[in-house]
């Protein structure tokens, strides 16, 4: 479907566009992102790899600024936060909904991870020091955690 908009009824930029995608820095605002954007962020991605390679590199972020906003995702989002402040005040809990939309959206926001050329040896550094905090943190769904040690 997304091919279809891409190549016939809008052009690519209009798709970044509508998806709030930021030229400055090929992201989408956290305060902006939803499941919904994050995985038409995905699909835009693979899109280009698989047809448009050549004009990829417009709209994919490096690989280190891709793993600072995972790490900004999941700092400013509520499960890491949550585990860090339960330690302080066990009478907080969180909602089962919540959780699970954390959870999508970082399956996402790895599974975009997994698709980026890992011959940057520092971007696979940072990516290999954001997927050890994320694993520390101790509570990542099963999903998530089966893409990160895949």
């Amino acid at each position: 479907m997304l091919c279809y908009i891409c190549k016939n009824k809008y052009g690519i930029n209009d798709v970044t566009s509508m998806l709030g995608l930021r030229e400055e820095d090929k992201t989408i605002p956290l305060k902006n992102l939803t499941i919904k954007t994050a995985i038409c962020w995905q699909a835009l991605l693979e899109f280009l790899q698989h047809t448009e390679s050549d004009v990829l590199n417009a709209y994919i972020v490096d690989l280190t600024a891709f793993c600072n906003y995972i790490k900004n995702f999941a700092d400013t989002q509520t499960l890491c936060n949550y585990i860090r402040q339960l330690a302080y005040d066990p009478s907080m809990t969180t909602d089962k909904l919540q959780n699970m939309y954390f959870q999508s959206m970082m399956q996402v926001l790895l599974e975009i991870a997994a698709s980026y050329y890992l011959g940057d040896e520092v971007g696979r550094e940072n990516l290999k020091k954001v997927l050890a905090e994320m694993l520390a943190c101790g509570d990542l769904g099963e999903g998530n955690v089966k893409t990160i040690m895949c």
